[in-house]
């Protein structure tokens, strides 16, 4: 039984993937971040439970793309995310 007050795992689970998306955001926008990454931590966001189409998409893409596609996919996908 859950003392109330808690919050359930999956919304837990988002929350902080959202949190840590939103590192990566500020990391990203600090140049901090390879554009060749942005596929992996697509896939690390959804795995942390976040689900957005272009999260999706990205976390599919091959880590050669070109890295205009990818900075735009990545930047949809924050939006799409209410991150960015």
């Amino acid at each position: 039984m859950r003392a109330e007050g808690t919050t359930s795992e999956p919304e837990t689970s988002v929350q902080s993937g959202l949190t840590s998306l939103g590192e990566v955001a500020c990391r990203y926008q600090a140049d901090e971040i390879r554009p060749e990454d942005l596929p992996m931590i697509a896939a690390e966001a959804l795995a942390a439970g976040l689900d957005t189409p272009t999260l999706c998409e990205l976390a599919g893409w091959p880590r050669n793309a070109a890295a205009r596609d990818l900075r735009d996919a990545f930047e949809q996908a924050l939006a799409e995310s209410a991150i960015g």
